[in-house]
C-alpha cells in the first residue's frame, strides 16, 4: 500500500500533468494549451481541496509554471504577446480558484464543527429528542430517548410514536396556515402518559416544535421524564392539602383554644371569686398567698379581725411583722422550707391564743416555686380540748392504777376480817356447855368488829369510786348537830377496841344547821375510825362539834401513834400510809376521801400530830347558802 494518501497522489499526478502540458504548449506554441493547463490546475486543486497546504502549494506551483513564460520571452522574443496575456489571465483564474477553494474549505470545516457539536448535543443531552415525520413514525432518536423508553436509540427509528406515547398529538397550531416553509417553528408543551419497553408507564413532559423539510412537516419532540416532577407536584398538592387541612384544623383549634381560654378565664374568675369568698369567710383564721419575699400577695379571713388586722393593711407586708418580732422570725424560718418543696406546719402562741400555720408550695407551669399557700387557723379550742383529753387520759390512767391497787389491797384487807369471822364462828361451833357461854360474847364482839371493818373498807372504796367518777353531789338539809353526833357515836362504838372511850361534846346553840348530812357523816366516820384504829386499848378519843353563826367546827382527837413530821405533807395523798402503820391494817384512802369531801363542802381540814402522843384533826365547814347544791368533784 502506498505511503501517500490518495489525494496526495492525485496532487502529484496533477502537477506532473500541468508541467507536461506547459512543456507541450511551449514546444508547439499552441495557444490552446493554456486553457488545458488551467483546467488541469483547477481540477487538481479541487481534488485536494480538503488539504489546505496542498491547495496553496498547487496555486504556487501553477503560478510559477505560468510565470515561466515571462522568462522564455526574454529567451524567445518572437513569442506572441497575446500568449503572455493569456498566461496572466490564467494566473488570475488559478488564484481565484485557490481563494474560492480556501473559502469553501473554511465553510466545510465550520459546517463539520457545527455538525459535530450538534451530534454531541443530541448524543449527550439528558432530554429525550425525537424527530417525527408526517406519518407518525420516528425519523431520529437520541440516546437519552432510548434510555428513557428502554430501547437502543437506533431501534426507535421508524417506530410509530403511538407505541411510546399513546396520547401523542402533533396536530398543527391554532390555524392551519400558521406554519409553512420558511416560517418560524411553534413550541407546544404537553404532559402525556409514556410507555416503556417493559410496558411500565411514566408521565412525560413533551415539548413540541416543528419545521418543514421541503413540503414535509417534521415534528421535533423534546421529552423529559416527569416522574419526579409529578411526584413532587403530588407531594406539593398533598402538602398543600395537608397544609389546608392543618390550617383548618389550626383555625378550629384556635377557635377551640379561644373558647377554652375564655372558659378558663371565666373559670379562673369564678375560682378567684370562690377563693375570695372562701378566704373572706374562712372561720377562726385566715388564708393567703405569699411571694418569695414572704409578703402577702393575697390574704383574707375572719381571723384577721381577732388580731386587729385588715386584709388591706397587711397586703405586701412581711409574714407576721404586725404581730411579734420573735414570732415573725420563727415563722419566716419555717415558711422558707415551703419554697424547697416541703409541706410546713407549726403552732404559734399569740396573746394567749394558739394558731396553727400550714403552708404548701404553689408550683408554676415551669415547676418553679415562686409562691406558697399559707393557712393560719385559730386552734385555741383544739388546744383546750387536747389539754382536757390529756387530763382525761391521765385520770383514766390513774383510775386503772387505782383499780389495780384496789384489787391488790382488797384481797389483802378483806383476808384479815374474814379470817377473824371464820375462826370465831368455828370456835363458837366447837364450844359447849359453860365455856360456850363464857366465850360467846368475846367472839361475837370480834365478829362484829370484823364486819364493821369490812363495811368501812367497802364504804371507802365506794366513796372513792363515786368521787373519781364525779357523781358525788352536795345536798344540804337542816341537821341537828347534837342528835347527829350521838347517832354517830352509837354507830362507831361497835368498832371500839377493849376499854376505849369516846367522849362527845357539842358546843353552841342546839339548833339545826344547813349541811349535807351524808357527807359530814362520812368525814367524821373516817376520822373516828382512824382514831380508833391507831390508838391503843384503854385510850380516850374525843369528838367536839362547835356551832356558831357562820361555821361548824368538828374536832377529832386521839392518843395514838401519831404521824411522823417528815411524812405529814403526804398524809392526804391517795393510798399513802406512814411507815409507823405497817403493822396496822388500812387502805390509805380515808384521809384522801375526807379532804375531797371537805373540798366539796368548801371547807378546810387541818391537823396537828406528834409521834406516840396523838393527833388532832379539825374540819371547818361554812354555814352559808353559797354552797352549790350539785357540784362535781
Amino acid at each position: 500500500m502506498s505511503a501517500y494518501p490518495n489525494p496526495f497522489r492525485r496532487f502529484i499526478a496533477g502537477i506532473v500533468l500541468m508541467l507536461l502540458i506547459l512543456l507541450w504548449e511551449v514546444a508547439l506554441e499552441i495557444a490552446g494549451g493554456t486553457i488545458a493547463y488551467v483546467l488541469v490546475s483547477l481540477l487538481t486543486l479541487w481534488y485536494v481541496r480538503t488539504f489546505r497546504w496542498m491547495v496553496i502549494a498547487g496555486g504556487i506551483v501553477s503560478t510559477l509554471a505560468l510565470g515561466s513564460i515571462f522568462f522564455l520571452y526574454f529567451i524567445m522574443p518572437h513569442i506572441d504577446p497575446a500568449v503572455l496575456m493569456n498566461r496572466m489571465v490564467s494566473v488570475l483564474v488559478v488564484w481565484l480558484a485557490v481563494l474560492f477553494i480556501l473559502r469553501f474549505q473554511r465553510l466545510q470545516q465550520t459546517e463539520r464543527r457545527e455538525k459535530r457539536q450538534l451530534r454531541a448535543l443530541v448524543a449527550h443531552a439528558n432530554e429525550g429528542l425525537l424527530l417525527i415525520g408526517n406519518t407518525g413514525n420516528i425519523l431520529m432518536a437520541n440516546p437519552a430517548a432510548g434510555r428513557m423508553f428502554g430501547y437502543r436509540h437506533d431501534v426507535l427509528v421508524y417506530k410509530p410514536i403511538a407505541d411510546l406515547i399513546p396520547e401523542f398529538d402533533a396536530s398543527p397550531g391554532e390555524r392551519a396556515d400558521a406554519y409553512g416553509p420558511g416560517k418560524p417553528a411553534s413550541t407546544r408543551a404537553r404532559t402525556w402518559r409514556a410507555v416503556r419497553r417493559d410496558s411500565s408507564e411514566f408521565p412525560a413532559d413533551v415539548s413540541l416544535s416543528e419545521y418543514y423539510d421541503g413540503r414535509h412537516r417534521v415534528v421535533i419532540a423534546f421529552i423529559l421524564n416527569a416522574s419526579d416532577r409529578v411526584r413532587n407536584e403530588e407531594l406539593v398538592r398533598s402538602n398543600l392539602r395537608m397544609a389546608s387541612e392543618y390550617s383548618q384544623e389550626l383555625q378550629q383549634r384556635v377557635h377551640q383554644r379561644t373558647a377554652e381560654l375564655e372558659s378558663a378565664n371565666r373559670a379562673l374568675q369564678n375560682s378567684q371569686d370562690v377563693y375570695r369568698s372562701m378566704a373572706r369567710n374562712f372561720p377562726d383564721g385566715f388564708i393567703g398567698i405569699m411571694d418569695h419575699d414572704l409578703k402577702w400577695v393575697l390574704v383574707d379571713g375572719k381571723g384577721l379581725a381577732e388580731l386587729g388586722l385588715r386584709s388591706e393593711t397587711v397586703l405586701h407586708q412581711r409574714v407576721f411583722d404586725d404581730i411579734h418580732a420573735a414570732i415573725s422570725s420563727y415563722a419566716e424560718g419555717a415558711l422558707r422550707k415551703a419554697f424547697d418543696g416541703e409541706t410546713v406546719s407549726f403552732d404559734i402562741d399569740v396573746a394567749g391564743n394558739y394558731y396553727n400555720v400550714s403552708s404548701v408550695p404553689v408550683e408554676a407551669a415551669d415547676a418553679v416555686i415562686r409562691q406558697i399557700l399559707v393557712v393560719v387557723k385559730n386552734i385555741s379550742g383544739q388546744k383546750s380540748l387536747e389539754r382536757e383529753l390529756v387530763r382525761t387520759l391521765e385520770k383514766e390512767k390513774e383510775l386503772n392504777t387505782l383499780k389495780s391497787r384496789f384489787v391488790t389491797m382488797a384481797s389483802h384487807e378483806f383476808r384479815t376480817p374474814l379470817t377473824t369471822i371464820l375462826s370465831s364462828a368455828f370456835l363458837l361451833e366447837n364450844y359447849t356447855g359453860t365455856r360456850l357461854e363464857t366465850e360467846k360474847k368475846k367472839h361475837l364482839d370480834r365478829i362484829k368488829r370484823a364486819v364493821h371493818g369490812l363495811t368501812e373498807l367497802l364504804n371507802d372504796f365506794l366513796s372513792l369510786g363515786r368521787l373519781e367518777e364525779g357523781v358525788v353531789y352536795v345536798a344540804c338539809k337542816p341537821v341537828a348537830m347534837r342528835q347527829f353526833g350521838e347517832e354517830l357515836l352509837q354507830e362507831i362504838s361497835l368498832s371500839k377496841k377493849e376499854e376505849q372511850r369516846i367522849v362527845f361534846e357539842c358546843e353552841g346553840p342546839d339548833t339545826a344547821v344547813l349541811l349535807d348530812k351524808q357527807l359530814v357523816r362520812n368525814i367524821l366516820l373516817n376520822l373516828l375510825s382512824n382514831a380508833i384504829k391507831y390508838s391503843p386499848v384503854s385510850s380516850t378519843i374525843g369528838l367536839v362539834i362547835s356551832v356558831n353563826a357562820n361555821v361548824v367546827k368538828m374536832k377529832v382527837s386521839d392518843q395514838g401513834i401519831g404521824i411522823p413530821a417528815e411524812e405529814q405533807k403526804f398524809i392526804f395523798k391517795r393510798f399513802f400510809r406512814a411507815q409507823n402503820t405497817s403493822e396496822i391494817q388500812g387502805t390509805g384512802l380515808g384521809l384522801n376521801i375526807v379532804r375531797r369531801y371537805v373540798k366539796l363542802l368548801k371547807g378546810r381540814v387541818e391537823f396537828q400530830s406528834r409521834v406516840n402522843k396523838g393527833t388532832v384533826f379539825t374540819v371547818t365547814l361554812p354555814l352559808d347558802h353559797a354552797i352549790e347544791s350539785n357540784p362535781h368533784t
